[in-house]
């Protein structure tokens, strides 16, 4: 999961959604895109999970 965060940071994308496993923690081992994903989990599970429950813009729909 870090090193997807890490690609997906690279690439200028700032609000990652991937929903963490139950025993993911907050030490990032050099990873701030994956940190700031956790914290933002932890912080607001109910709304980090309607995000990440809700239908993509880019879906083929």
């Amino acid at each position: 999961m870090r090193l997807v965060c890490n690609l997906l940071s690279e690439t200028g994308v700032y609000s990652i959604l991937i929903k963490p496993k139950r025993n993911a923690i907050a030490r990032s081992k050099g990873s701030q895109a994956l940190r700031r994903m956790i914290l933002n989990y932890v912080k607001d599970r109910k709304g980090f999970l309607e995000r990440y429950d809700s239908p993509r813009q880019n879906s083929a729909r």
